[in-house]
């Protein structure tokens, strides 16, 4: 009985008593394989560099029929970042209001813009160091002047600082959009948005903005389907600096990644 055999790239081929047998080799299969594999673990960074963001249906139905939007509301007829003045700019034809995000004390967001009561509210106190039953308590309209001129019928109602829960719902129930401006960037603020976003299903109507760059990133990096952007601040950061919530450090690395959606 004869035998032999040859060595190719696809197998070897033997030869028995003139009957040719051929064994493939495993080596493309191996190659295939691996090559599978590789793609499956670069999917999220070749998706990343080349592929479509996940929240474009988002993005899509935000921007769908958007045509002007409520800075705090309607603050010439109202006092800023109140129930009140989100109902005027409802009744004004707003799509969007814009409104600010603060954290009480004991962690609850609130919708303020400043640090302290002194411009709205006219009485010192820091929003960070009063709970949500003490700034319950307080008139968000007391020192508002309608068209330069304090109104009688405004000068006696009481406004209050609404909750981001109260705000959300009021927007969520009348149609209109939501411009986020977070002003604190501490975990609990982050947990609370990505929670209240989620929870509500308004990834197509909420845009969580923020001068501080780490609270986009941060929001992104819990959820990406959620919409963000950052303000005009001139920043110069790291993505360890994000991490480690250290801007200051001016590594001089240009932000640009997490504004673009």
């Amino acid at each position: 009985m004869t035998f032999g055999y040859k060595c190719y790239s696809l197998g070897v081929f033997l030869t028995i008593a003139g009957t040719q047998f051929i064994i493939p080799s495993l080596r493309p299969i191996f190659k295939i394989s691996m090559l599978l594999i590789a793609l499956l673990l670069m999917a999220p960074i070749l998706r990343r560099i080349f592929g479509l963001p996940s929240n474009i249906p988002a993005a899509i139905k935000f921007f769908k029929d958007f045509r002007v939007g409520g800075h705090r509301g309607a603050p010439i007829v109202a006092p800023e970042n109140t129930i009140e003045s989100f109902e005027k700019a409802k009744l004004s034809g707003m799509d969007l209001v814009e409104f600010d995000l603060s954290l009480s004390k004991n962690g609850i967001v609130v919708i303020m813009h400043d640090d302290d009561l002194m411009r709205t509210c006219g009485e010192p106190g820091l929003i960070a160091s009063l709970t949500l039953e003490e700034l319950g308590t307080k008139n968000a309209g007391k020192t508002f002047q309608s068209f330069g001129a304090l109104d009688n019928q405004t000068a006696s109602k009481v406004y209050r600082i609404p909750t981001l829960e109260t705000t959300v719902e009021y927007c969520r129930d009348n149609n209109l959009k939501m411009l986020f401006d977070v002003k604190d960037s501490r975990s609990e603020m982050i947990s609370q948005i990505v929670s209240i976003i989620s929870s509500n299903n308004l990834y197509g109507d909420v845009i969580v903005s923020s001068f501080f760059p780490w609270v986009p990133y941060a929001i992104k990096k819990i959820d990406p389907n959620i919409l963000t952007g950052r303000g005009n601040k001139i920043l110069y950061v790291s993505s360890k600096d994000l991490q480690l919530k250290e801007y200051f450090n001016a590594k001089l690395v240009l932000l640009t990644f997490i504004c673009s959606y």
